[in-house]
């Protein structure tokens, strides 16, 4: 594996190692993951408890196996967070193996915090302070150190009914618990003779667009290879759910349908999943619970059919 930092990052990696709360920002391609992957070996080999937490299941499988990480959502046991503040940091510090987890770490590196809103910031702060010892409990994040890593010019924070989707950087925590930032500027991922695309995904990444630009954009126009393999995306989860089950019904094969079985006391707690759940062979999945440390929430797989009282899922690698 390559260990090698630029002299930017480099800077990076010494103010977390110094023990610093900060912000690590830049445009997809400037080595972000990679100097997450840095900075988990170097605090760990100082004796650092780190944990790695993203604001999507998609984003925290990105690491592979040699970083453990999860969303902010299960890390910190917020659900959908869909209630007041109180009640969700009572909630989650109610938790035995949630309370554990908190505690055991002292360095968070929240990855792709540009989607966490300003709720999800100072609510993760709310239940730090809940856990703490009194000593602790007037400091940002009872004194744990908090790296944010993200751009924040790509996927904003989602509004819901009790969060109004405004950026984290608007908390006036925002301002005294993260001092320092770093931006990452040299493109990692491009060769420099391919300066007309880098220049136009700075453009576009600033709501831009020059005439070069429009001309690049307009030339890639072509028909998609692959048909059907293009992922649509939606804004809400009854458009999701109306177009997968017409990409469904389209598959051949037999239609199967399993209910969920829910045991105990469940009331209030809300499930990711269906209540109802359509398969057929070959369709796409993603899990939606940490299953283990490989098999996350985020994971896609292909579903492959029933073998006795299992469902049997083809997950790559």
């Amino acid at each position: 594996m390559d260990y090698s930092f630029t002299e930017e990052q480099e800077k990076v990696l010494r103010t977390a190692e110094a023990g610093h709360n900060l912000l690590l920002a830049g445009q997809a391609g400037t080595g972000k993951s990679h100097v997450v992957k840095g900075l988990v070996r170097n605090l760990k080999s100082r004796g650092r408890k780190v944990v790695v937490v993203c604001s999507s299941g998609i984003s925290s499988s990105v690491y592979g196996d040699g970083v453990k990480s999860s969303t902010v959502h299960s890390h910190y046991a917020l659900q959908t967070a869909d209630m007041p503040a109180g009640l969700v940091v009572t909630r989650a510090t109610a938790l035995p193996h949630c309370v554990a987890r908190i505690k055991a770490a002292d360095t968070i590196i929240w990855d792709e915090a540009g989607m966490s809103s300003k709720r999800i910031f100072e609510l993760v702060n709310a239940i730090h302070h809940e856990l703490a010892e009194d000593s602790e409990k007037y400091k940002p994040f009872a004194s744990k150190q908090i790296i944010l890593v993200g751009e924040f010019l790509q996927l904003r924070p989602v509004p819901s009914t009790f969060d109004d989707g405004d950026f984290m950087f608007r908390s006036r925590l925002f301002g005294v618990a993260i001092p320092h930032r770093f931006e990452l500027r040299l493109l990692m991922r491009q060769t420099l003779a391919d300066q007309t695309f880098i220049t136009a995904l700075k453009e576009l990444r600033l709501g831009l667009c020059s005439q070069e630009t429009k001309m690049l954009l307009q030339s890639l126009a072509r028909p998609l290879a692959g048909e059907g393999e293009a992922i649509d995306i939606y804004f809400t989860k009854l458009s999701v759910q109306l177009k997968n089950q017409e990409a469904l019904f389209q598959k051949p094969g037999e239609l199967l349908t399993f209910d969920s079985l829910d045991e105990g006391n469940v009331a209030g707690i809300n499930c990711p999943a269906d209540a109802k759940l359509l398969l057929k062979a070959g369709a796409k999945i993603m899990v939606v619970w940490n299953l283990s440390d490989v098999v996350k929430n985020g994971t896609a797989g292909t579903f492959v059919g029933v073998k006795g009282e299992t469902l049997e899922v083809e997950i790559p690698n």
